[in-house]
């Protein structure tokens, strides 16, 4: 009786031995499973990271287009077309495009032609680029400001109630039409112009929102900006008083170039060693909310 006893009790320890032993093996596998997944979460697909390469370098391409080294730029937007960094048309886009904005800069409109020229068909882009190039050539061509004056006027035919002067909502403009007529102002050296479009933009802004206080000089918006802070319940008004700095900052600099008398960049001969950038043009080109 007593030797059953004892072979049922070193059966029960051999069972829950087992259970133990499985139970550790099942923790185990578990375990395994998780850094398997861990690891993989870590990996970067091929794609991502070609994607991220050449976003790093066209930025760093932007940086020293914004401290004005444009020889600079362009290279690192060649390099951006490397092989390694392109796996589908779209990808060359942005690096074309970039060169558009440095050789408009540079008074190379043929170059910048060029560069649109290379984008391959069927990849989208805004196509009023070319249009605004075509009318910035003809004006240099011809040392008269008229053909951008004629294109001016053309987008506000065709974008009517999405243009400057006729939105009732500042969220209506079409996208990008502001910073575009910023640069043709500032070109052909109609400062009062690019004045007036700012202070109309700024009217919008508060005319859609009432309730903040007016603010006449970047520096008085700049102080909202740093009261309100960006991670903070107050980040509506931070993002406010950010874009009435932004057009005040624009405002500023056109008024600055009006003071030094400067009339436009369509009348200098500008090239990569004598690159021609107003105040107007280097503050939209350093915004950190207009695109350039």
């Amino acid at each position: 009786m007593g030797d059953n006893l004892a072979g049922s009790a070193d059966v029960k320890k051999f069972v829950n031995a087992v259970i133990v032993f499985i139970g550790a093996l099942v923790c185990l596998a578990i375990a395994a499973q998780m850094i398997i997944d861990f690891t993989r979460s870590q990996r970067v697909h091929p794609r991502t990271g070609q994607i991220f390469a050449q976003v790093g370098i066209l930025k760093a391409g932007d940086r020293l287009a914004e401290s004005g080294d444009f020889n600079g730029a362009l290279s690192k937007y060649n390099k951006a077309l490397g092989p390694q960094y392109i796996a589908k048309p779209d990808d060359y886009r942005s690096p074309y495009l970039r060169m558009v904005k440095v050789y408009r800069i540079l008074g190379d409109y043929d170059e910048a032609l060029k560069s649109i020229g290379q984008i391959p068909e069927g990849v989208s882009y805004n196509k009023e680029i070319r249009s605004e190039l075509l009318a910035m050539r003809e004006a240099a061509q011809k040392a008269s400001p008229e053909s951008v004056y004629s294109y001016i006027e053309t987008l506000a035919s065709e974008y009517d109630g999405k243009f400057p002067g006729t939105a009732k909502e500042p969220m209506n403009l079409k996208a990008g039409i502001v910073n575009q007529l910023i640069r043709l102002y500032s070109y052909i050296g109609d400062h009062q112009s690019g004045i007036d479009l700012m202070n109309q933009m700024i009217d919008l802004w508060y005319k859609r929102f009432p309730e903040h206080d007016r603010v006449a000089t970047s520096e008085e918006a700049y102080k909202y900006v740093i009261e309100k802070g960006e991670n903070t319940p107050h980040r509506p008004d931070w993002l406010f008083f950010k874009k009435i700095r932004a057009h005040l900052l624009i405002k500023e600099a056109f008024e600055k170039d009006q003071a030094e008398g400067f009339k436009g960049c369509m009348y200098v001969d500008a090239s990569i060693e004598n690159p021609c950038v107003s105040n107007a043009a280097k503050a939209l080109i350093q915004s950190d909310y207009f695109p350039w």
